[in-house]
């Protein structure tokens, strides 16, 4: 386990991510798991040699919409946010099968993700926190990583990467 932390929607149950790729929300009174998502791994340059671990998580309650979403760091430079109030659901062998073939396939309340084409991280991506900024009404997201990079997201645009700041010599 790399990460935790308690719910703000509902704090009796806590939320972990570990090295073994998955995200847990748990239960705790119950002793037992809520629900658990396994990060999809990807398969473009360096994202298939670096496994889709958890390094960090954090999340953000919107009272407008009554929802709460997990933002993810991911070892293999993906940012990827969830909805945490996801639950868990059969799947059907064929939509499986089908799954597993589509790596951005929506099997675990994907809301957002960061791809190549949204210039996220070129390694490892370590951390991640929401924060607010002056103009916006809802936060954005931060993530820092290996390549030495500082990346301000806005997850609900079309072009969500907002500002990129790197620490490179």
């Amino acid at each position: 386990c790399s990460s935790v932390l308690y719910r703000k929607k509902n704090c009796n149950e806590i939320l972990s991510g570990g090295l073994d790729c998955l995200m847990i929300r748990w239960d705790p009174d119950k002793l037992k798991i809520g629900k658990s998502w396994k990060m999809p791994g990807l398969s473009s340059g360096t994202r298939t040699i670096n496994p889709p671990m958890i390094h960090s998580i954090d999340s953000y309650y919107s009272r407008e919409t009554n929802k709460e979403l997990v933002a993810v760091a991911r070892g293999d430079g993906c940012v990827a946010m969830y909805d945490a109030d996801a639950k868990n659901q059969h799947v059907p062998q064929r939509q499986q099968h089908a799954r597993k073939n589509n790596a951005v396939a929506n099997p675990d309340s994907l809301v957002w993700m960061a791809l190549d084409d949204d210039k996220c991280h070129t390694a490892s991506c370590n951390t991640v926190c929401f924060s607010s900024l002056q103009n916006n009404p809802r936060p954005v997201l931060l993530s820092g990583g290996n390549d030495s990079r500082l990346l301000c997201w806005d997850w609900n645009t079309e072009t969500p990467l907002l500002y990129d700041v790197s620490n490179k010599n």
